[in-house]
């Protein structure tokens, strides 16, 4: 559980923002920070369940809520959390100027949104034959998405643009504030060159 500095700072900027206060609960979902400065905050909490890989549940799935908190100058008990699944975005892979259909293309290729300005790490999510995918959920802020082919295939396609509603994305990042869906990851077999001279 952290508890985000006052309000006006931006927590969807790419750092983690200095003075953030962390919590860890009990067996019973409890949780105390024991100094707190006057103030509001956000309070985040998150729950990461993760299948042990060979066995018959290696997925891994992210719960996650959070609320508002002002705190004055006495002690607050009773908060309650309750943890949820996350936000989902959906989209496909479009291989340019491929001769191969992209339903061949798409066997074992993975997506993965990795948050920005906090410390926790994306996890993959496989794309379908068709070229499409959903992710599992993840709670809302920014996100930088990247996607990874199989090792035989990676090498032979470069990234190219990420879109939405047919608009470019600047450096790949999708703000996530609910369900996301049309995403589109372009790749090609043609990489895109820089050259110049210092």
């Amino acid at each position: 559980v952290r508890l985000l500095p006052p309000v006006g700072l931006d927590y969807t900027a790419d750092y983690q923002p200095a003075g953030t206060a962390m919590a860890i609960t009990d067996t019973n979902g409890a949780f105390t920070f024991p100094a707190v400065t006057p103030g509001s905050y956000v309070l985040r909490a998150s729950f990461l369940a993760q299948g042990r890989p060979g066995t018959a549940n290696p997925i891994t799935v992210l719960l996650s809520a959070m609320q508002t908190v002002t705190v004055a100058d006495t002690d607050i008990s009773g908060l309650r959390e309750t943890l949820g699944t996350g936000l989902h975005v959906s989209g496909r892979l479009e291989f340019k100027s491929a001769t191969e259909s992209p339903a061949s293309d798409s066997q074992g290729w993975i997506v993965i949104l990795d948050p920005i300005g906090r410390q926790l790490e994306g996890w993959p999510t496989l794309v379908n034959a068709d070229g499409t995918f959903t992710t599992g959920g993840d709670p809302p802020g920014r996100y930088r998405v990247h996607t990874q082919g199989p090792s035989d295939q990676s090498v032979d396609w470069s990234w190219q643009t990420t879109s939405l509603g047919g608009k470019v994305l600047p450096g790949d990042v999708i703000d996530l504030a609910s369900d996301l869906s049309g995403l589109v990851l372009t790749l090609s077999r043609q990489p895109t060159g820089v050259s110049g001279s210092v």
